[in-house]
This record gives structure tokens, sequence and C-alpha cells, in this order.
């Protein structure tokens, strides 16, 4: 039923049909159906689990509130409060499990993880985050957040020994060498009245090119020297990104 239109025969449809024999309930279905096949769009909008991800931002927040999804922040961008609705309910069946927390820490910074105690050789009964910074970085305000939220879906027993922030980057390193090239032309006897010399190097960085036309003896009338270089540019980039605060088992 959830894939076809509601319309008044499909709808009169899901009527038992030990009612149907019924004429005033036929009747009334009847009536209702051909009301609520006007309504199509208003029906469509109570469809809120399996659209999660149309929903706008003001509905998200009363949707949070109805849920009680205590580690709900109205700092967080649309697609973490949709991603944090989504997975609500797997949260609160899975509440004080490793799985509860990096499902809740993987809808603020997809890809982050634990490691418990005995995975590292820690305290007993500690465990560690990890988790990625994307290209924007993490401000304070939403350090604080997180953190401050763990103890929400994490069990009573275990404390949060320290957590690492992970950023990773990709660039192309291009490197050019440097090339000297030096080039004599002797001309002898006397008798050149014209003399052309040409010269092309296409290279990376730094290039230093040297021609040299040595005539002998004083004969030449005339000389032409050319050189074509092709070179590419020189260039730097650098990111910086802080991170601040330090954060603590409270």
């Amino acid at each position: 039923m959830s894939s076809r239109k509601p319309t008044r025969e499909n709808l009169l449809e899901t009527l038992p049909l030990f009612l149907r024999t019924d004429e005033s309930v036929v009747k009334l279905a009847d009536a209702m159906a051909q009301i609520l096949a006007q309504r199509p769009e208003e029906i469509d909008r109570l469809r809120i689990y399996p659209d999660i991800f149309r929903l706008d931002e003001k509905l998200l927040d009363i949707l949070a509130y109805d849920f009680k999804v205590d580690w709900w922040d109205g700092e967080y961008s649309l697609e973490e409060k949709r991603r944090i609705l989504r997975d609500n309910w797997n949260v609160h069946r899975t509440l004080g499990t490793k799985y509860a927390v990096e499902t809740v820490l993987k809808d603020i910074f997809p890809g982050a993880y634990t490691e418990e105690w005995f995975q590292y050789g820690g305290t007993p009964y500690c465990f560690r985050l990890f988790l990625p910074v994307g290209d924007g970085g993490v401000s304070q305000e939403k350090q604080r957040s997180v953190l401050s939220r763990i103890w929400y879906y994490k069990n009573l027993r275990s404390h949060l020994e320290g957590f690492t922030l992970e950023w990773e980057n990709t660039g192309t390193n291009r490197v050019g060498a440097y090339v000297s090239t030096v080039e004599t032309v002797e001309i002898w006897p006397e008798l050149t009245t014209q003399i052309e010399a040409f010269g092309c190097s296409n290279t990376a960085g730094a290039m230093e090119m040297v021609q040299t036309a040595e005539v002998w003896p004083e004969m030449v009338s005339q000389m032409e020297t050319a050189a074509v270089i092709g070179n590419s540019g020189f260039s730097t980039l650098e990111q910086t990104i802080e991170i601040f605060p330090e954060g603590r088992d409270g």
C-alpha cells in the first residue's frame, strides 16, 4: 500500500473482507476514502522516517525533542541533524555500548572510531576516540559539544581517556630540475657572410641557457641568435589547522 497512490479505490481495498458485508461500514469507508484521496500532499508529509533527508531543519528540531534525542545540538548542520535523527532509534536501543558511541560520533565526524583499553594497553575500563577532521577543521565549540554529550550514550563504567583529531590532506607536488646548456659555434675560414644559431629548451623549475657564437676572423656581415625557453612556474601551498582546546574526561 505504501508504494500505491492514495486513491479512493486503493483505500477501499484496505477494508477487511468481513466488513464489506456491512452496508453502513462500506458507505462510511467510501466517504472517508474520497476525502483522503483529495489530500495526497498532506498524507505524504506523514512519511517522516523514510524521508528524513528531505525534512527541513525546524521540523528536525521538533522531532528530536519528541523522540528525546538527549545528545541533540541546535548548532549542528542540517546534514548532521538528519543523520543523528536517522540513527536515533538504533542508538536508544543500544545505549551503553561501543556501537552507540561510534554511531553518534560518525553522524558528526564521518569515519570516527573508538578503541577500548585492552586494544591499546590503557587503563582498565577506559577508551579513547579518533575523530577525523575535514578541510574546514573543527571549532572549539563543536569539539566541546561533541565531547560533553558522550555521557548520554556511553556506559557509566567506561571513561574517556583521550582523543585524537586526525587530518588527511592530498595534493600534487611537482619538482623541476636545474638545466644548464652551453653551445659554442666556431666558424672558419674567413668567408662566412651569415650565421644563424637557434636553441629550444623546455623544462620545469629553474633554467639557465648560454649560447656563444664565435667567428674568426672578423669577416661576418650579419649574425642572428635566437632562443625559445618554456618554463613552468613555481608555486607553494600552505594550510594551517588550529585545534583547541583539549578534551578531558568529566
